[in-house]
């Protein structure tokens, strides 16, 4: 398969104080190329990618965030042909800390290392080349908002998702498909997961930058309570 050439993408990501969250400036998100393919065709997810044995996740670990592009990671392409995956994580992957002290996250997408994808027919993919392991970065959020965000000495595994959780999840991944995808949506997922929790809006508010709008928007998403 030939491949264009590929283009830095930058994605938002929300810097968060240890046990404090607080917003760092929104980055816009901008994809690789623009391509197409056959009528008809579409994409596999990570999750069937898993579930087949074709990719093989590596290590798990955080960066210091706590939203947006939080955790760092590889991916093993086992088979012989490039794979193309949608970026979109159905359902959403619960990744749980292997520190107590540490967020467990809540992956819903998953992009090339940087925050690189292409738009293919409208919809955003990453490729992994045949035999090769490539770094990756998930899309995510915490879902403990007492606890630290994840540091690069935080590791992380695959977990069932709790039960719980598995609404909410639902939820913020409809929600994500609904609109254009930005950090106004990402801001309103992540308090949308503190407030289902039941979480003090004004504690939120004391530490997380969210309006009126935002956060009448995630108090609508929140469909579950602990």
């Amino acid at each position: 398969m030939n491949l264009p050439s590929r283009k830095l993408l930058t994605l938002t990501t929300l810097i968060l104080a240890p046990a404090a969250c607080t917003e760092t400036p929104d980055q816009q998100q901008t994809p690789d190329s623009q391509e197409s393919q056959a009528a008809g065709q579409s994409f596999p997810t990570l999750n069937s990618a898993l579930a087949a044995g074709d990719v093989v996740l590596g290590s798990v670990h955080g960066n210091g965030s706590s939203s947006g592009t939080a955790l760092d990671a590889t991916l093993q392409n086992t088979t012989g042909a490039t794979l193309r995956l949608s970026t979109r994580l159905v359902p959403a992957l619960y990744l749980l800390s292997g520190t107590e002290s540490a967020q467990n996250m809540l992956a819903t997408r998953v992009y090339e290392s940087g925050g690189r994808f292409r738009m293919v027919d409208g919809e955003s993919v990453i490729d992994l080349p045949p035999g090769e392991t490539i770094p990756i970065a998930f899309n995510a959020y915490c879902v403990d908002f007492e606890k630290d965000n994840p540091s690069a000495e935080d590791s992380f595994t695959l977990a069932e998702m709790p039960s719980w959780l598995a609404p909410l999840a639902s939820g913020i991944v409809s929600y994500e498909e609904s609109l254009d995808y930005d950090a106004t949506a990402m801001r309103r997922a992540q308090v949308a997961l503190w407030l289902a929790q039941g979480e003090d809006p004004q504690a939120v508010r004391n530490t997380f930058r969210v309006s009126d709008a935002d956060m009448e928007a995630a108090a609508s998403l929140g469909i579950v309570s602990r």
